[in-house]
């Protein structure tokens, strides 16, 4: 018992700060499941005596660690949507065009030329915007 109290103490005191950063940041229904995570883990007693009420806690604790991921993953937008779906299609598509026009040469249209290097000017009758520049 004693041999575990200080990685228990380690464990509580990441997860109470992982929570403050959740609530800090975090929308209204990850910081709700983050709670329930931590309390899902607070009740979890590494002591217990019955293996079955053992489990039944860590099914708890593993049950909220889900919840409490897909609602992060639904938060975050890593759950594709359908038109998201469409936009990586259409990303690839012009990805894969713009790949055959450099293989073309660079002066193909719509090959934009490296920036300068930090400090360096840009070339003579350049600004920017790739045109000469007004007076």
């Amino acid at each position: 018992m004693l041999g575990q109290l200080p990685q228990a103490w380690e464990l509580s005191s990441e997860l109470i700060g992982a929570l403050q950063g959740v609530r800090l940041c975090g929308s209204v229904h990850v910081i709700a499941a983050a709670e329930t995570l931590v309390a899902a883990t607070g009740d979890l007693d590494l002591n217990e005596k019955s293996a079955d009420h053992f489990q039944q806690q860590a099914g708890a604790v593993v049950a909220a660690r889900d919840a409490f991921l897909d609602v992060c993953r639904e938060d975050l937008a890593y759950t594709a949507r359908w038109w998201q779906v469409r936009r990586r299609i259409k990303e690839r598509r012009f990805l894969r065009e713009q790949a055959e026009r450099r293989g073309a040469g660079s002066a193909a249209v719509g090959v934009v030329p490296p920036l300068p290097a930090r400090g360096a000017s840009w070339p003579a009758g350049r600004s920017a915007r790739g045109t000469a520049p007004s007076r």
